[in-house]
């Protein structure tokens, strides 16, 4: 039994496609007067792949304005755009970032979206083969976090911030000789004390993230340009990955395809980012050694006995 027409506009098996000059009227009414009708995001109970393909599947390619705006790549806001109709009503499907967005030129309650949903998933059932079809025509990829861009946009800001706060004037004014200045000396301590503070902590997180901002990228190389034989052999890739870097690095055109020469160990560059991993370690493990993160010395008054005390428990400290 078909379903009472009322309910067709909600129904995609009763929908079609407009042809040339309805498409056209459609959107010229949409231009020339206020919007109306419903508009409405799914997030969770259509999935945007299994809209798409039973669409595709159904009236052939996207045949929405919005496709006519999308650049040739991923990187697009509306990914694709439906036009149809079920009699005089327009019917706008979308793929929007990660939800579908439909627009129905009639007003709908919140009873006639959830059958709307109901209706889809049916026909998801009853045309499943089609749908499933056009699935496996399309390419799958998987999106994945690049590591390396993350650390390198974080050490990017700290940087940043650092070569800003350089010709910062940190001295301090002379202390004040009347009341009346000493509320301008201490906002200007207090600021010199917050931007110090930034500029302290900018250091102290371009120091820890470096590292693992150099193992990301190398990492990222290996993934990129792995030869394929190693690629293949999931025990020799996941070696390569876990090996320490003063072995990676320098086996990087054994391990990778576009490397004409193996590294030269022996540059000042080399030598550099050596160092800095070198010391990943020491930092990333909280190690406390006075002499090696010595910043600068201080004399004590001995005959202040608290003052004393401390510069003995410092004294013993550097003896060890």
């Amino acid at each position: 039994m078909n379903r009472p027409k009322k309910d067709d506009k909600i129904n995609p098996k009763f929908w079609e496609v407009p042809n040339a000059q309805e498409a056209a009227e459609y959107y010229e009414r949409k231009k020339n007067q206020a919007s109306k009708g419903s508009v409405i995001k799914f997030e969770r109970y259509l999935s945007q792949i299994d809209v798409y393909c039973y669409l595709k599947a159904r009236f052939g390619e996207p045949n929405g304005l919005a496709n006519l705006f999308k650049s040739p790549t991923s990187d697009n806001y509306i990914h694709w755009e439906y036009l149809l109709k079920c009699d005089n009503t327009f019917i706008s499907i979308m793929g929007i970032g990660r939800t579908i967005q439909i627009v129905i030129d009639e007003s709908l309650d919140q009873n006639s979206w959830r059958t709307l949903v109901e209706n889809f998933r049916e026909e998801f059932r009853t045309e499943g083969s089609i749908k499933s079809a056009t699935l496996r025509n399309l390419e799958e990829w998987v999106e994945f976090i690049n590591r390396y861009s993350e650390l390198c946009n974080e050490a990017s800001a700290h940087f940043d911030k650092i070569e800003k706060l350089k010709g910062f004037d940190f001295n301090m004014l002379p202390y004040p000789q009347s009341e009346s200045d000493y509320s301008t000396w201490l906002k200007s301590s207090k600021k010199k004390g917050r931007v110090f503070g930034e500029l302290r902590h900018s250091c102290l997180v371009l120091k820890l993230i470096t590292p693992v901002m150099l193992e990301a990228f190398i990492n990222l190389i290996i993934l990129v340009a792995c030869k394929p034989e190693i690629r293949k052999n999931k025990t020799i890739y996941e070696a390569r990955v876990r090996e320490e870097m003063h072995v990676k690095v320098p086996a990087l055109h054994l391990t990778c395809a576009g490397f004409k020469t193996a590294i030269d160990t022996e540059t000042q560059e080399y030598k550099n980012f050596a160092r800095i991993m070198n010391n990943r370690n020491w930092f990333f493990h909280g190690n406390a050694d006075p002499k090696k993160d010595k910043i600068e010395t201080v004399f004590l008054i001995k005959t202040h006995q608290f003052l004393k005390k401390q510069e003995t428990f410092i004294a013993c400290i550097l003896e060890k």
